[in-house]
């Protein structure tokens, strides 16, 4: 198969926990399963060289195994903000070569050729909507459910998560599934005890 990650929340100069995220469960994935090519899709519109840059510690899994990188050279804030009020299709940018195209930050755009997988981290965005960023807040509300009508699978990090998004939207109950976030062993591990 064919599976492309979109790669916005790893390119970014400070990543945040979902970049972190992403990159466990990419890395992970394309070393237990080397038989797939995998892909980091994002958009660049300027610093294409930084962005692959910050791409690379991700890409290389093993002497056989890698991730390639495709971007395209628009800007991923205006596509956002267009795609929430015009169905501008996603395969438009990045083709319809992926089988598979899992979006790690809440939304699926419009458009995508092949399934869709989508992480949903939280409900804050419901539960603590005042704790939002602006930005985040009027993206989510704009397009967080036609996200999650639009995704084949919807990935929460636990079963609390899953919980609250059954909470708000019972209707993606058969299509909700719990992929807890796993845990770094070779930066992670027991301390060693002091000499």
């Amino acid at each position: 198969m064919k599976i492309a990650f979109e790669a916005t929340p790893l390119i970014s100069e400070r990543m945040t926990g979902i970049g972190w995220c992403e990159a466990g469960q990419t890395s992970a994935l394309a070393r237990l399963h080397p038989e797939n090519k995998y892909f980091y899709q994002f958009f660049s519109r300027r610093d294409h060289d930084a962005k692959l840059r910050r791409l690379e510690p991700f890409t290389p899994i093993d002497d056989d195994t890698y991730i390639q990188c495709h971007f395209s050279e628009h800007s991923g804030y205006l596509y956002r903000i267009a795609s929430t009020l015009v169905p501008v299709p996603y395969s438009r940018y990045f083709g319809n070569y992926a089988d598979i195209t899992h979006f790690f930050n809440y939304i699926v755009p419009p458009g995508v050729q092949g399934k869709t997988v989508v992480t949903v981290h939280d409900m804050v965005i419901r539960a603590y909507p005042e704790t939002v960023r602006l930005r985040t807040r009027v993206m989510l509300n704009a397009g967080l459910r036609k996200s999650m009508e639009r995704a084949d699978i919807i990935v929460t990090d636990s079963e609390f998560s899953k919980g609250e998004i059954l909470r708000y939207y019972p209707q993606t109950a058969d299509r909700l599934r719990v992929v807890p976030c796993g845990v770094d062993r070779e930066r992670f591990r027991p301390c060693e005890a002091e000499k």
